[in-house]
């Protein structure tokens, strides 16, 4: 990339040595003296201003709490009303109005009118464009969204946590190999990959591309792992047939110290049993006693199957 050109430095000229006998200048005054000399007839905020301007304030939250409240419920007809309300005589909305606006229409499944809102938005924060992300993705148009998520970054919008995940669910669901890569680049330049949430999106996405040894050794490079990771490629590798590799995978599992979730575990055990390891299903089965899930049904099952109760 070509860098940007430097300033052009403008030097002052030099002060004669008389110029610098000169006393200095007083200070210029205050600025609201010199607002009152250039405007004398100019009245002064006066409480009623003040009170003008907290009634508005809670106005907007009001309005933005009823929004949210609306976008929970999946109350489409009441968001409606009140953004009309808004329209007729309601305060101007500010930016966390306008999200709480965009998010109630994406909650509802409004696509089109989430878009409106979206694209009469003087400023985007990161919020607008994360939510837009998901609902597109939502709506079954991962392409789009990812064209979206380009978008954000060429305006200059820095895509947080959130931002990341919605941009790698958008992989998963296109199976988008030529996007995943660039987002993991993001993620891994931003720091993203310390958020769990961040770093499991990444392996489901090259998963769902069919790259399992990517998504390996992404989960091993991670600095944060989660269970929903470790079960996300253990479960791809099982439904692949290579049930040894669940149980190298499982033991790396096991040497890292994460938490070993009960979802993780039926699966370990199904391969076990379809290795004929024995002692590997008994070592599993001392996990299940240690941590108390003897009554979990699934795992209660495989282990009758594999003759272990």
């Amino acid at each position: 990339m070509a860098s940007l050109p430097l300033p052009a430095l403008h030097h002052e000229p030099l002060l004669s040595r008389s110029h610098r006998r000169l006393p200095p200048s007083p200070p210029p005054p205050p600025l609201p003296s010199r607002l009152a000399a250039a405007h004398p007839s100019a009245p002064s905020p006066s409480p009623r201003d003040d009170e003008r301007l907290r009634l508005r304030a809670e106005e907007l939250r009001s309005y933005a709490a009823a929004l949210q409240g609306c976008a929970a419920s999946r109350a489409l007809r009441r968001g409606k009303a009140l953004h009309a309300r808004l329209l007729r005589s309601g305060p101007r909305p500010d930016a966390f109005l306008h999200d709480s606006l965009l998010n109630m229409y994406c909650k509802c499944g409004r696509l089109a009118d989430a878009r409106s809102v979206f694209d009469g938005m003087p400023h985007r924060d990161v919020v607008a464009w994360t939510a837009m992300v998901s609902a597109i993705t939502a709506a079954g148009d991962a392409g789009a969204a990812l064209r979206l998520f380009a978008e954000m970054s060429e305006e200059g919008v820095v895509p947080n946590g959130f931002a990341l995940a919605a941009a790698l669910k958008a992989c998963t669901v296109g199976s988008d190999l030529g996007f995943t890569p660039q987002v993991h680049a993001q993620a891994v330049k931003l720091e993203g990959l310390l958020d769990p949430y961040v770093s499991s999106s990444l392996v489901e996405a090259y998963v769902s591309c069919g790259e399992v040894d990517v998504a390996e050794r992404a989960l091993l490079d991670s600095p944060v792992r989660s269970d929903v990771s470790w079960n996300a490629l253990l479960n791809e590798y099982a439904r692949d047939g290579d049930y040894a590799k669940v149980m190298l995978v499982f033991d790396k599992l096991v040497e890292s110290g994460d938490e070993i979730s009960k979802y993780t575990l039926p699966t370990v055990l199904k391969c076990c049993m379809e290795l004929g390891l024995a002692k590997s299903g008994q070592a599993v089965h001392g996990l299940v006693i240690k941590r108390g899930l003897e009554t979990d049904r699934v795992l209660n099952n495989c282990l009758i199957e594999m003759g272990l109760t």
